[in-house]
């Protein structure tokens, strides 16, 4: 019973040390793509800005282009950066849609 106890407590030690470790990571990470999707948002703007000026797209295209812009980064921020589908993110199935992978 005593040589199942001492790497136990190791093994339980090392659990709690690294866990913590871990989750810092995460949030450093999560802020970092944070901050890149901004930029993104921010690039994306501009090119619309840049079509409008040049005549490719109405201003009316232009704001409903930068609100959809928006609404998805958002989105991205309430799933956590992941991707969200109809089913919230992650769910199931491999995204082959009804029949799986073959269809009559």
């Amino acid at each position: 019973m005593q040589k199942y106890m001492i790497p136990s407590i190791i093994i339980a030690t090392l659990i709690f040390i690294t866990v913590p470790a871990l989750a810092q990571d995460e949030k450093a990470q999560l802020a970092k793509l944070e901050s890149l999707y901004e930029q993104l948002t921010a690039i994306k703007k501009k090119i619309a800005d840049v079509k409008t000026d040049l005549g490719l797209i109405t201003p009316e295209q232009n704001s409903a282009l930068k609100d959809r812009l928006d609404l998805g980064h958002r989105q991205r921020m309430l799933y956590n950066f992941q991707c969200p589908g109809p089913r919230g993110p992650h769910g199931p199935g491999l995204g082959l849609g009804p029949g799986g992978w073959w269809r009559p």
